[in-house]
């Protein structure tokens, strides 16, 4: 399912995703692609995924967040452009960043 879809499911009156889930499941991305994936954290996050059907739609989510994430990553690399990131510097602040 698109994003553009679950937009219109959201218009529909259908359950909406939150920050909070797409968060947990960017938690469970990170996990899932980490260093330290273990049978324990596959199978605490096959029970998460069971626990609510909103959590399979927020995994989606995070999921598609982080592809394009990616792509753009790749993008930026073949255009060769050199961001603060990529050369290991902090980037700079903003205006609101200061603020905090």
């Amino acid at each position: 399912m698109s994003r553009q879809d679950r937009s219109q499911d959201a218009l529909e009156g259908g359950p909406e995703l939150t920050p909070g889930l797409i968060a947990e499941a960017s938690a469970w991305l990170a996990i899932l692609h980490g260093p330290n994936r273990t049978n324990d954290s596959e199978r605490g996050f096959s029970q998460w995924l069971r626990s609510n059907p909103l959590h399979g739609r927020a995994f989606e989510e995070a999921t598609e967040i982080w592809q394009e994430a990616g792509n753009l990553r790749s993008l930026r690399k073949s255009s060769g452009s050199d961001t603060a990131g990529e050369r290991g510097e902090r980037a700079p602040r903003t205006g609101r960043d200061r603020q905090r």
